[in-house]
Order: structure tokens, then sequence, then C-alpha cells
């Protein structure tokens, strides 16, 4: 049986404007698939049929693609991650910036952490920065991270009141009844962290035990502006664990 192409197959045929192929659609469909996929290139995730894409068959979902921009404006999102569909919410249209939604970097990370496999990650202390729904983290903590912190920016909607970490904290909630199954239970939880601020990363890494074993950020850098107290906030929570362990 052959194959769906990966994630980097997919991304290099984007780059290169290389319209992919649907064997399983008919010309009309793929013709839609790559109108609406045109210019934001593919982001790849496992596609179960409980996520379909609106007005494209369930044939599609078998083609691992994913268009961000089809489904930013959905009140929450079915990701198939560590072997079932999760659900993730959004708070789309709430002025909470980039955040709080799904974005195809997320589900890229999703997939190479799904690739290294539970062994890889069981047992790790985890921090994601610029976490945003916490879906990155949500995948971290299935494949059984020891401790998961999901850290973003203490945003306010001015309307709602809806804020990026209620976004995370109603996530974890989600899940919850989940992570409490898996024979290595996680501890998922979420804190404010504005880059730059020391007295932050030092209660996040408070939070870790005094150990970050691994650092996840996914679209975190298209602002250059912020570079500087980026890489100073990743220096503060990677150096502590350098003595034990291996960020």
């Amino acid at each position: 049986r052959k194959r769906p192409p990966s994630l980097f197959t997919l991304c290099a045929r984007a780059v290169a404007r290389e319209p992919p192929t649907f064997p399983c659609l008919t010309a009309e469909q793929a013709k839609l698939v790559r109108q609406r996929s045109a210019g934001i290139g593919f982001n790849a995730a496992r596609i179960s049929d409980h996520d379909p894409i609106p007005n494209v068959p369930a044939a599609l979902c078998n083609q691992q693609l994913r268009s961000a921009q089809l489904c930013s404006r959905w009140p929450h999102r079915l990701l198939y991650l560590a072997g079932a569909p999760r659900l993730v919410h959004q708070l789309p249209e709430q002025e909470l910036g980039t955040g709080s939604t799904v974005w195809g970097g997320a589900l890229a990370l999703c997939e190479e952490l799904e690739e290294r496999g539970r062994q890889w990650m069981r047992g790790k202390r985890v921090v994601e920065l610029g976490a945003g729904t916490g879906a990155v983290s949500l995948c971290a903590a299935l494949l059984g991270a020891e401790v998961v912190i999901s850290t973003d920016l203490p945003v306010t909607a001015d309307i709602s009141g809806e804020t990026l970490l209620g976004l995370i904290e109603r996530n974890i909630a989600e899940h919850k009844r989940a992570l409490s199954r898996l024979p290595d239970q996680s501890d998922w939880s979420a804190i404010p962290l504005v880059w730059g601020q020391d007295a932050q990363a030092t209660e996040v890494l408070e939070r870790l035990g005094g150990r970050c074993d691994l650092l996840l950020a996914s679209e975190v850098a298209y602002d250059s502006t912020y570079f500087a107290e980026l890489l100073r906030t990743m220096v503060a929570l990677c150096n502590p664990g350098r003595a034990d362990s291996k960020p």
C-alpha cells in the first residue's frame, strides 16, 4: 500500500509550487482543495473522518493534508494526536492575536514529537513557549512527558474578557481525564511568561523542579523585534538543566 506523502514532501511541493495530486478525488474536487490552500502551502496532520475539511469529501482524509486557513475561525479543532482524535478549543476573532488558533507549525511539531515516540518523551520536563492553544503541549503530555508547562502572554480580550492562558487551561481541563488514564501520567499546567522577564522564567523553573529537559516553540520567531528577549528566556530556562539533563 502506497504511503501518503510526508510533511516535508508536502512543504517542498508548496514551496516549489508543485500542485499535489489527489488520486482519490475528482478533478473538480482536487481543484477546490488547491484553490482553498493557495498561498499558504499545506500543513500536514493526520486527519480523521471526525474532522473533515468543509465541502471536501471524506476521501481526502487519507491524504494527510490540512490548510490552516480553512479552520482558523472554528471554535475548536479535532486533531489526531498520539493515536486518537483530540478536541482542541480555539478562540477565533477574540482579539487575542495569533495565539488563539492552531497553526500549521504546531501540527508539524506535533508530528515530529510523535516520530520521536513515547520512549524518547517519557519522563521529560517540558516547557512550551508561545503555546497559544496548547496543542503542542497536549501532544507532549499524551506522549508521556512527566511535567508540561504551557506559557504565553497574559493577554485579555477587551470585549469578551477571554485570555490566552484561559484558553490553554480550558484545553487542559478538556483532556484531564484522558491524561489521568495514561500509564505515565503527566502534570500539565499553564503560566504567564513574558520573554525577557527573568523573574517569570525563574517561576517556570521552580514549577519544573529546577530542570528543563525540552523547550518547545512553533511559529514564534516571525517578529525579529523580540529575538533578543526570546533568546534570553531560552537561555534562562535551559542552562540550569545542563548539569543533569540534555535540553
